[in-house]
């Protein structure tokens, strides 16, 4: 059998303080039931008792006699029938003349009783007799250590009147009169209670809605401290979220420091790079260039001739040089249109199929979707530096793959070779400028590549691939 959970700390106190005041009301409605047993109530249902079987036999005897004659046979009647349906209670038909001419008890316990009980008489004499001079009814009552006696008497006629009394037992009645009351004092403290509970969860609740809601708006990096709420309990877990919170922002800001010395070293070593790039490619033409120079002076028209057109090769290739890191930092801002893939990636791999044929290699291409958005021009340098790189590095007999899909909303354009491979050491700067696993290469192809893709919104990356090289450009749709 599995143990039943409350799925909150919430809901547990609810139904806490659901069967407190449950409780307190089941305790209440036997305590109001305890005192309807009480002296007080009962000496008022009594009383109300005695006093209709009085009046009732009354009125349906001069119901019955109009000229108010005493029939003592009907009267006796009408009485004996209205006692036998209380329980307890007798009575009797007193005359002036004759005294006690009736007598009826039909529910007692001891057999069938035909004596006015000798105690009572003389009272039962007095308010007889009073209740004749008075032409109406009078009651009685009188309270002993044991018993509390009730009593009315009522006119029957001018000579003759109708008594009806009983008992209650004061002991029994005191008993229910108090266990009513500390009954009734044991459920009001049971409802207080539950009503504070009540107080105390609706507060706790407050307190939670407001912790919750201060820790949701927090930020970290903010280090949000949540007041306190004036309850212990509640302040062991308020200390420990400022306390946690306060560490966070601690490791946050030595996060960030650390960061920005990273940013910074590794800014200093991709200026390294590059300026070692540079100097690379800037320091072999202008030692040829000065080379050449210092041979033209010193030879004849020939050889300056020579020497001259080797320098404007050079200076050329500087230029050229030059004119792609000015495209590194120059903003690119592609002009979207609607492309044929097929027709472009022909046009674009036609301009590469001569060298191909000429190096025993294949170019092959393969498209899955008819036409998608992007700048021609722009995209066309981007394909033919991963073809270009793509030709160098596949062996002979071997061919170039181009496999140009569509994934939901991007465009996948992968080319692969089967070359040995990109070095690790040159994977994750490979697409930074002067980075290149060609020998001679200059880096900036793949760089300035990387940045047109970029400006279209999509990725390019270098798949994991163990036996070819892979690179996929991924574009996203967006109509001109």
């Amino acid at each position: 059998m599995h143990n039943y959970r409350f799925p909150t700390l919430r809901a547990s106190i609810n139904t806490l303080v659901f069967l407190i005041i449950t409780a307190s009301i089941i305790i209440g409605f036997i305590a109001h039931q305890l005192y309807g047993h009480g002296l007080q109530a009962q000496t008022v249902k009594t009383t109300d008792v005695v006093e209709k079987i009085c009046q009732e036999t009354q009125s349906q005897y001069h119901r019955s006699v109009p000229d108010k004659e005493l029939k003592i046979d009907l009267a006796s009647t009408i009485l004996e029938l209205l006692l036998s349906l209380a329980s307890g209670v007798e009575g009797g038909i007193w005359s002036e003349q004759g005294g006690f001419v009736a007598y009826a008890f039909p529910t007692y316990e001891g057999g069938h009783k035909k004596d006015t009980p000798q105690a009572e008489q003389a009272h039962i004499t007095q308010f007889s007799q009073e209740a004749l001079s008075l032409k109406q009814k009078v009651s009685y009552q009188r309270i002993g250590e044991r018993d509390l006696l009730i009593f009315s008497a009522c006119p029957l006629t001018d000579h003759e009147s109708v008594w009806v009394m009983t008992r209650l037992d004061v002991r029994a009645t005191y008993v229910a009169e108090r266990y009513a009351m500390a009954l009734g004092v044991f459920a009001l403290v049971i409802f207080i209670i539950g009503i504070w509970h009540i107080f105390m969860l609706l507060r706790w609740s407050r307190l939670l809605d407001s912790m919750a809601t201060s820790i949701a708006k927090s930020l970290p990096s903010g280090g949000q401290i949540i007041a306190s709420s004036g309850y212990r309990d509640l302040d062991q877990i308020v200390n420990a979220f400022n306390t946690f919170n306060t560490q966070i922002k601690s490791a946050l800001e030595h996060s960030m420091n650390l960061e920005r010395k990273l940013q910074h070293a590794e800014r200093s070593a991709l200026i390294g790079r590059m300026v070692a790039g540079l100097a690379h490619e800037i320091r072999n033409p202008l030692g040829a260039i000065r080379l050449k120079a210092e041979n033209a002076l010193a030879g004849d028209i020939e050889r300056r001739t020579i020497a001259l057109t080797f320098i404007l090769k050079q200076i050329t290739r500087l230029e050229e040089l030059l004119a792609r890191l000015l495209s590194l930092v120059r903003s690119i801002k592609p002009e979207i249109q609607k492309i044929d893939i097929s027709v472009w990636l022909n046009e674009v791999i036609g301009l590469h199929l001569e060298k191909a044929h000429s190096s025993g290699k294949a170019l092959k291409f393969q498209s899955m979707t008819e036409y998608w958005y992007f700048d021609p021009t722009l995209m066309t340098e981007v394909l033919d530096n991963l073809i270009q790189n793509a030709l160098q590095h596949t062996r002979h007999g071997d061919s170039v793959q181009i496999l140009c899909t569509r994934k939901s909303n991007i465009l996948s354009i992968q080319i692969t070779d089967t070359g040995s491979g990109i070095p690790m050491e040159l994977r994750h700067h490979l697409f930074e400028p002067f980075v290149s696993a060609r020998h001679g290469g200059i880096g900036l192809g793949l760089a300035h590549a990387h940045d047109i893709v970029s400006a279209h919104g999509g990725t390019l990356r270098l798949l994991d691939q163990a036996t070819s090289t892979t690179f996929e450009i991924e574009l996203p749709w967006q109509e001109s």
